[in-house]
């Protein structure tokens, strides 16, 4: 592992962040790989700048077999500050779609599209994503915590199973297994969080 710190937020790579990187970019016959890493880092880099913005520092960034993991120094002081800091990195991708797709036209329309469905993708209503912590946090408006962590799974859930029929369609058809590889990790996050 690799560690350092950055203005007070500690930054760390796993060795398992390099190989999965290294898997993708080796295993990648469209040369998209590396447009998707780099849609990805804007991302989250969104939520960084939204971090900033609101007045909270993240405490550790986290470069892991799961992906990018930013996690907060303390509690935030508002729901809209959360809120605003959730949406923030899909907000940089749909940003980046439009100046990307409409500003310079069909050339970059594929890069374009990368930041449309990585952007749409994480608002998706489901526990470890973006969407699924907005959901969980409208709920808490609302209801308890047990409720509101129930409705979250339930919802997460259906989305699941709609997301892993999408998944075997896909992979049947295109002879692709990326989206049912995420599917089945999404399933087993959603499967632990419930299990604890």
């Amino acid at each position: 592992m690799i560690e350092a710190k950055i203005g007070g937020v500690k930054v760390q790579f796993t060795f398992f962040f390099f190989a999965i990187l290294t898997l993708f970019l080796l295993s990648d016959r469209t040369g998209l790989t590396f447009w998707g890493i780099l849609a990805a880092l804007m991302h989250e880099g969104g939520h960084i700048l939204a971090f900033i913005l609101t007045g909270n520092i993240p405490k550790k960034i986290s470069f892991d077999l799961c992906g990018i993991r930013i996690v907060e120094a303390g509690p935030y002081a508002s729901y809209r500050q959360e809120a605003v800091i959730l949406a923030a990195g899909s907000l940089v991708n749909l940003c980046c779609f439009l100046l990307l797709y409409w500003q310079l036209g069909w050339k970059f329309s594929q890069i374009a599209v990368l930041h449309l469905v990585l952007g749409i993708f994480n608002l998706l209503p489901i526990w470890s994503l973006d969407g699924g912590k907005l959901v969980h946090l409208i709920c808490m408006q609302f209801c308890s915590m047990r409720t509101a962590n129930w409705v979250t799974y339930l919802l997460s859930g259906v989305t699941l199973l709609l997301l892993l029929g999408a998944s075997i369609w896909h992979l049947r058809i295109e002879k692709n297994f990326s989206l049912l590889m995420v599917s089945g990790f999404l399933l087993f996050s959603l499967w632990k969080e419930i299990k604890k």
